[in-house]
């Protein structure tokens, strides 16, 4: 079976890569010239840009699957580049692929695209979107994907769409990572916000996973969420991080305090929204400026819009992947996230002091960091 891969030296396009070679898969991987150094051994590495049409429909020709993951994904870009890479180049993708022969396409949306909700109430993938109020990210994913479904009735490869919970796995330098991060660097001891928003997980190897069962048994035209069994409260993930890492770091040394220490039901430590959001305006702020990045690192820990994705829940129904007898390798996100965070100390969260951002789905000229 043959495959192309878009992203392929991205987080989970190189995980996705490494699966499909694992299972006998002959697998060309599409990535711009400079990641494609991240590319596992074994696939057919060919630098392309997923806006130079042409070159797509020559790189995916005799493929038989297009896996695309290549996307513009940083909360801090500007519309015009998210919209470049996540809506134009997503088109100019189903083009190359209908004229390149390619007849299955497997295609990256977002578990953003939800909105998230006050309470945590499980989405469906007939959850109506709420458009006007989503951040640039999801509104771009979201355009991108309804572009991608009317190419396909217009006559296009067959086209299913992953909506994949918050990913996570080591590599990663987005999402909950950054605030792993934070609380280990000692940018943020304390539970974001009230804490009793909940968000669905979905480890990387999991997305790999569903995305080649899919690609083999899902519903053409069908759209899937991508998570776990079971969403984690915010309040839980801290004390996860403080199950591992201890509570005040004194110079690399920690001091451990209970795992969850409440009040009343409610977190003991926490910050609140309005500081929330100025921390995420001065972690903005501290990337351009370039601010003790040898400390917390090149990426900004939080924006204004990932701070807002914090405060409210995102509790994705997996019911439609589980029923295409598709099995989770991680079904229990706590386990997942503990060995994550195992991983991450014993490579010295590398990801985050190298500045390779193994964490942003490549495939085309990068969004710069800051608008």
């Amino acid at each position: 079976m043959k495959a192309a891969v878009t992203g392929a030296g991205g987080f989970i396009g190189s995980r996705l890569t490494a699966e499909l070679l694992r299972r006998g898969w002959e697998v060309a991987a599409l990535d711009l010239p400079v990641a494609l150094t991240r590319v596992p051994e074994g696939a057919r590495r060919i630098g392309v840009d997923v806006r130079d049409q042409a070159a797509l429909r020559e790189a995916v020709r005799g493929a038989r699957v297009l896996f695309h993951t290549a996307a513009v994904f940083d909360l801090t870009a500007s519309w015009p580049d998210l919209f470049a890479t996540n809506v134009e180049a997503a088109l100019n993708v189903c083009s190359a692929a209908q004229k390149g022969g390619v007849e299955r396409i497997v295609f990256w949306s977002s578990g953003s695209v939800y909105g998230g909700t006050k309470r945590p109430v499980p989405l469906t993938e007939t959850t109506p979107i709420p458009l006007d109020r989503l951040n640039l990210y999801a509104r771009s994913k979201y355009l991108g994907e309804r572009g991608a479904l009317e190419a396909a009735r217009s006559g296009g490869p067959d086209l299913i769409v992953l909506r994949p919970a918050e990913v996570y796995g080591s590599g990663s330098t987005k999402g909950v990572a950054q605030a792993l991060f934070a609380f280990k660097a000692g940018a943020m001891n304390a539970v974001a916000g009230p804490g009793t928003a909940q968000h669905s997980y979905i480890h990387v190897e999991d997305v790999a996973r569903a995305a080649i069962h899919l690609a083999e048994r899902g519903q053409p035209g069908g759209v899937y969420n991508l998570a776990g069994r079971t969403p984690v409260a915010t309040a839980d993930v801290y004390a996860l991080a403080r199950k591992r890492l201890g509570w005040f770091s004194l110079r690399e040394k920690r001091i451990t305090l209970p795992d969850r220490p409440r009040l009343w039901g409610r977190p003991l430590f926490h910050v609140p929204g309005v500081a929330l959001r100025l921390y995420g305006h001065w972690e903005v702020l501290r990337v351009r400026r370039r601010w003790m990045v040898e400390k917390f690192g090149p990426y900004p820990l939080a924006a204004p819009a990932a701070v807002e994705f914090l405060m409210r829940s995102l509790v994705l129904d997996p019911t439609r992947l589980f029923a295409t007898g598709f099995q989770p390798a991680w079904p229990d996100a706590t386990a997942g996230i503990l060995k994550t965070l195992d991983e991450y100390e014993r490579s010295g969260w590398a990801p985050f002091r190298s500045g390779q951002d193994g964490g942003t789905p490549s495939g085309a000229v990068p969004a710069p960091s800051l608008p």
